[in-house]
Formats: structure tokens, C-alpha cells, sequence
């Protein structure tokens, strides 16, 4: 039953549920467009004459939104996560006057499950004119018959609805499953630590998964590059997940190597405390690195063909760099989406900070130099994906090892996950800071 704490819960933390919201809603609208566009298509175009531009269309469009659909299950289960963690505190004290396991399960599902409803059926709504105006694009640029037209069906709606609401709940009674069952005085040590031990068995399951990556790029350079390019999807995605596992005893070493430096007051701080957010940063790592991997292989692939006379025509450039951009676009709003949740939940640290003595320049200082190491962390694990992925189907195809990329197109993707981070991390502290650090640590919301 929808319970009291259930609408208590729902207001002391919509702050928080705000970026799940939005990031359902984004990746609904993206699926069902995409959905909407392909079955526009069908139904205008015969079987017999769904050849050349039509035959690659239709096929860009089923690997985008496989992307999408990847990309939508792993960011909604670690953004629901997030939320979630922001209210281990209320779990505990819920546990300590005789909540059952059970009970704090059920609330937080079922805030999962409101949350998500209205969110996948706002996308869906702004999916109609979304897909229509690429339809459009598609007809002027991609061969599509000028008659084709966009046609709403439900059934997108539906899909979209079923993967959506299928993962938050999944990803939501995942995270809190471990809590609900920790003793109530257990729990609040954990609230109040923030950053738990990484468990043994997520470090073996993150190195699996990226090291059978790697294993499974080697296998399918050696298929068709038809079948390579649609594999390769699957293994980013995968390397990626494994990552984002591994993304808190990684940024853990990272950290620790950087303490041995000589460091000013400031940086010393900047990296002390981003140790206290290595496994919340998992969420925005995800969507980050599948980003800059996805993009990077798409791209240095149409470029280094072209390097080497086997250009693409006009049609297939525009449906990939168009479906790419879309994809990427998802990928950046949930990591920006995931970064703002977490400098939220921080706000309590920053006031602490500020009473210490932290001016708002140091505080600046501080959240820049830890958008610059996580960015770059992004950057660089992303690329060494694309290029493990990338790197032997290009030596199957044109028997080199080193592919064409444009250095206007890395400084591009580098300053863009810069700024990508920094208005996650930066602008909010900024906006924080200008609030009394007094009233921030007496409010409870």
C-alpha cells in the first residue's frame, strides 16, 4: 500500500529524486522516438524497397537504440542508487524504532515506481514532436521518401515504460537490500560514513567484465565489420559496467599516490575529500566513459575509412553522427544529472568546510581540481576502451594499427567532459556556497 512514510520519504527527498526523474524521462523520449521513427518507416516504405539509404537507416537506428536502451538500464539503476544512499540516515532511524527489512524495501520501491511512472510518460509526450522533427532531418539528409509520415504508437510507450520501470525497481531493491538487513546502530555508522569497504566480489565481478571485454574485442575483430560494429556496442557497454565497479578502488589508488606529493593546502584537501565520494562516483563514471568510448569508436571509425579512400556517403555520415549525438547527449544529462544529486548531498560538507575557515575561492579551487582528476579519469578510461575495441578491427580492415582521428576532435572531447563535470561539481558548490554554512547544518532537509 502507498504508506505514510512512503509520501514522507517523497518529500523530504524530491531534491533527490529530481535527477532520476529527469534522466527516465530523457532516456524515455529518446526510446520512444526512435521507436516512433522506425515504425514510421516500415510502414511507409515496402520490404522489397527498404534498400540502400532506407536498409542503413533503419539498421543505425536499431544499434542507436540498443545503445540507448544499454545505456537507460545501467544509469537509472546508479542514479536510483544515489538516491537512495542519500537516505541510508532515514533507513536506519526507521530500522531503530522496529521498521522490518521489508517494510523500508516496499517504501523504497515504491518511491521508485512513482518517480518513474510520470517521468517515462513526460518522455514519451515529448517524443511525439522529438521524432517527428528527426524524421524530418532524415528525409532531407538521410534518403528517406519525402513521403513518410510520422506516425505516434503507443507501443513505444510500453517498451519504454516496461524498461524503465522494470530497472529503477530492480536497481532500487538491489541498493537498499544490504542496508534494510544491517542492525539500526550498524546502519547509522554507515550513514555516517558515507564510503563503505568495496566488497571482494564487486572488484571480481568489475575485473571480469572488463578484462572479458578485452578478451572479446580481440574475437570480434576477426568477424564481418557489419557484425563487428554492432558486437562492439555490447563490449563497450559491458567494459564500461565493469569500470564503473571498479571506479572506487581505482580513484582509491589514484588518490592515495596523490598524497605523496607536495601538494598546497587546498589541492591536499581537494583530494582528501574526494576519497569520500569514490563509490557515489561510480554513477556519473558509467555514463561518462560509455560516452567517450561509444563516440570514440563511431567516429574514429568513419574517419580513419575516410584516411584511407573508403569514405562513407553523406546519408550514412549524417544518420550515424546524428544517432551518435543523440546517444551521447543521454549519456551527458545523466552523468550531469548524477554529479548535481551528489554536490547536493555534499551540501552538509561544504557548510563544515566553510565554518573551518574554506573561503569560496578555496571551495572553487577545490571542486575544480576534482572535476579536472575525474574528468580526465573519464577521458582516459573511455578512450583506452574505444581504442581496445576500435584498434584490431581497424587492423582486420586496413591492416594498421594506428587509426585517423582528427587532434580538433580529442581537444573537442576533452574540453566538453571538462565542462561536462565541472557544471555538475563546480557551478553547484558555487551556488551552495552562498548559503549560510549555519543554516545548511540545521536544516534536515
Amino acid at each position: 500500500m502507498f504508506s505514510g512514510i512512503t509520501r514522507q520519504a517523497l518529500r523530504r527527498h524530491r531534491g533527490s529524486l529530481l535527477g532520476p526523474a529527469f534522466t527516465q524521462m530523457l532516456g524515455a523520449c529518446i526510446i520512444s522516438a526512435m521507436i516512433m521513427v522506425s515504425a514510421s518507416i516500415n510502414h511507409a516504405v515496402p520490404v522489397a524497397q527498404r534498400i540502400g539509404p532506407i536498409e542503413d537507416v533503419l539498421d543505425s537506428a536499431e544499434v542507436f537504440l540498443g545503445t540507448t536502451i544499454y545505456m537507460l538500464i545501467a544509469v537509472i539503476a546508479v542514479t536510483m542508487h544515489i538516491a537512495m544512499i542519500q537516505q541510508m540516515r532515514d533507513i536506519a532511524l526507521l530500522r531503530s524504532i522496529g521498521a522490518t527489512p521489508g517494510q523500508v524495501r516496499r517504501c523504497m520501491v515504491w518511491q521508485a515506481g512513482i518517480v518513474t511512472i510520470p517521468s517515462v510518460a513526460l518522455g514519451y509526450f515529448l517524443a511525439i514532436p522529438a521524432g517527428a522533427f528527426w524524421l524530418s532531418l532524415l528525409k532531407s539528409h538521410a534518403g528517406i521518401p519525402g513521403n513518410t509520415h510520422f506516425s505516434a504508437g503507443l507501443a513505444a510507450l510500453f517498451i519504454s515504460l516496461a524498461i524503465a520501470l522494470s530497472t529503477a525497481l530492480v536497481g532500487t531493491f538491489l541498493g537498499v537490500l544490504r542496508t534494510s538487513r544491517r542492525p539500526a546502530n550498524t546502519a547509522l555508522v554507515d550513514s555516517q560514513i558515507g564510503n563503505r569497504p568495496i566488497s571482494r566480489l564487486r572488484l571480481v565481478v568489475g575485473a571480469i567484465m572488463v578484462v572479458g571485454g578485452i578478451i572479446a574485442s580481440g574475437i570480434i575483430s576477426q568477424l564481418d565489420p557489419a557484425n563487428a560494429g554492432d558486437a562492439a556496442i555490447t563490449i563497450i557497454f559491458a567494459e564500461s559496467i565493469g569500470i564503473g565497479m571498479l571506479t572506487p578502488y581505482l580513484l582509491h589508488v589514484l588518490t592515495e599516490n596523490a598524497r605523496r606529493l607536495r601538494l598546497s593546502n587546498t589541492l591536499r584537501l581537494a583530494v582528501d575529500d574526494l576519497t569520500t565520494i569514490t563509490r557515489s562516483l561510480s554513477g556519473a563514471i558509467i555514463p561518462l566513459v560509455l560516452a567517450i568510448a561509444f563516440t570514440g569508436v563511431q567516429i574514429t571509425t568513419i574517419a580513419t575509412s575516410a584516411h584511407f579512400g573508403q569514405g562513407t556517403t553523406s546519408e550514412d555520415a549524417f544518420t550515424t553522427y546524428s544517432g551518435t549525438f543523440i546517444c551521447v547527449l543521454f549519456a551527458a544529462i545523466a552523468a550531469l544529472n548524477c554529479l548535481i544529486t551528489l554536490s547536493i548531498a555534499r551540501r552538509r560538507n561544504l557548510a563544515i568546510i566553510q565554518l573551518a575557515g574554506g573561503s569560496r575561492r578555496q571551495i572553487t579551487t577545490i571542486f575544480w581540481v576534482q572535476s579536472l582528476i575525474i574528468a580526465l579519469f573519464g577521458v582516459v578510461i573511455g578512450s583506452i576502451i574505444a581504442c581496445l575495441t576500435v584498434f584490431p578491427m581497424i587492423h582486420k580492415e586496413f591492416g594498421a594499427w594506428i587509426p585517423y582521428l582528427p587532434l580538433n576532435v580529442i581537444v573537442g572531447g576533452i574540453t566538453l567532459t571538462v565542462a561536462i563535470v565541472a557544471m555538475g561539481l563546480v557551478v553547484p558548490s558555487i551556488l551552495l556556497a552562498r548559503k549560510r554554512p549555519i543554516e545548511v547544518l540545521s536544516t534536515r532537509d
